[in-house]
């Protein structure tokens, strides 16, 4: 073989190499081929171009419990005696009295004439608040006894808040204004007043508990000497929490 020839044959394998290098690299590289090419690339790997729709995590069920009311009967203290009418129902801790409207004020008829206060005396016998129901605690050696009452007042045309308002805008020189606060009561919002009362060496205090019942509103009022009412005064919250209308 000729020179020339060995030439030519070097040539031919060169050419040969070089397209098989070409057609390797775009299979690497995943190119296709211009769009002019007859043949499709068979077996290329597809490609999606459409963004696929993130898959949204599973909500976790958050259970919210249904607040449940608390039955009347557990605002009753284990004990207590309960005095009910066709209007309304409470409850007391037995060491407390019923007495009749009638001796209860002239018990506290009495009691103010004893430390000195004439006027507030001949007011109450003059003019007895119409109580429901009475009661009072034995304290002995003591002008003023501990007592609690109840009793009704129509609101006629004025709003609850105004009958609170007005009930205790013009109390006597004796009195002072402790402090007035939203209260619970079992089947209503109430209020609760405090005031405390000094008749020369007594000083007594004393709650009201108010609550709205249509057009009328309940009045529980429980009164005890100072150096006693705060020591009674969680008590006579448990006695009113207790206090629901029934009409």
């Amino acid at each position: 073989m000729t020179v020339l020839q060995l030439v030519i044959l070097v040539c031919m394998a060169c050419a040969a190499f070089g397209v098989l290098g070409f057609g390797a690299w775009f299979m690497l590289n995943g190119s296709q081929l211009p769009a002019s090419a007859s043949q499709p690339i068979v077996n290329a790997p597809f490609i999606s171009q459409t963004t696929p729709t993130p898959v949204p995590p599973t909500a976790t069920a958050t259970i919210t419990s249904t607040p449940t009311e608390t039955p009347y009967e557990a605002s009753i203290p284990q004990g207590w005696k309960q005095y009910v009418t066709d209007q309304y129902e409470i409850w007391l801790p037995d060491e407390f009295v019923v007495e009749s409207p009638s001796d209860f004020n002239n018990s506290m008829v009495q009691g103010l004439k004893k430390v000195g206060q004439d006027d507030l005396s001949q007011q109450l016998q003059d003019n007895p608040p119409a109580y429901t129901l009475t009661f009072h605690k034995d304290t002995p050696g003591q002008y003023i006894e501990t007592a609690i009452y109840l009793k009704q007042q129509s609101l006629q045309s004025s709003d609850f808040e105004t009958y609170v308002d007005t009930r205790f805008s013009n109390l006597p020189v004796t009195f002072t204004f402790v402090e007035r606060k939203d209260f619970p009561m079992y089947h209503a919002q109430g209020v609760r007043a405090m005031l405390q009362a000094n008749f020369n060496t007594t000083s007594v205090g004393y709650v009201y508990y108010m609550v709205q019942d249509g057009d009328i509103a309940w009045e529980i009022g429980c009164n005890a000497t100072l150096d006693s009412f705060y020591t009674i005064l969680p008590t006579f919250d448990q006695i009113a929490e207790t206090f629901r209308a029934l009409q």
